[in-house]
Order: C-alpha cells, then structure tokens, then sequence
C-alpha cells in the first residue's frame, strides 16, 4: 500500500473511531435518561456501540502494525 493511502486510511479509521466513541457514549447516557420500558432497546444501541468501538480499534491498530511494518522496510540500512 502507497503512503499516502495508507494515511487516508489511518485518519479514517481514526474519525470512524472517534463517532463511534461518541455515539457510545451518547447510547450510554441514554439508558441513565431513559424510561423503564424503553431501557432494553437502549441497552441494545450501547452493545452496537460497543461492539463497533472494538471492531474500530483492532482495524486501527491492523493499520498501525501495517504501517510500522512498510515503515521498517522503507529505512535506509
């Protein structure tokens, strides 16, 4: 992967990452705020969140490991 898709693809990941913290974390705030018989649907919202926020941080770090691992390759001897 060139360098600069390689940087396109970081900051996505970074940005995806970035919303999908704070829609958990609005998911969250959501459950406190939330009625009795709404609060399962909203427990439900912060499982997604949740589980998306991991999916997010593993591909940034696949990312970053890839990019570490081009960068050792690209040094001069």
């Amino acid at each position: 992967m060139c360098r600069r898709a390689a940087e396109y693809e970081l900051n996505r990941a970074q940005g995806l990452l970035r919303r999908a913290e704070q829609k958990l974390q609005d998911a969250r705030l959501k459950t406190v705020t939330e009625q009795r018989h709404f609060r399962v649907d909203a427990d439900k919202v912060v499982e997604f969140w949740e589980a998306e926020v991991d999916r997010l941080r593993v591909e940034l770090r696949r990312l970053l490991e890839a990019s570490e691992a081009s960068s050792e390759f690209l040094k001069p001897a």
